[in-house]
């Protein structure tokens, strides 16, 4: 493997790992704004109805 193959793959790599952290943060946000929007209707829920699926 030379250089250049090396710092395409570490090109790769670091898209990858921004995907997946914009995708966390997306994530994150998104369940702030749902948890916000129940407590302001007055909605009960509960934390685990917002845990990642798995």
């Amino acid at each position: 493997m030379d250089d250049s193959d090396y710092l395409r793959l570490l090109t790769i790599a670091a898209e990858q790992a921004n995907a997946f952290l914009s995708n966390a943060r997306k994530w994150e946000r998104e369940r702030w704004v749902c948890q916000r929007l129940l407590q302001g209707l007055n909605v009960p829920y509960r934390a685990d109805e917002f845990a990642p699926a798995g």
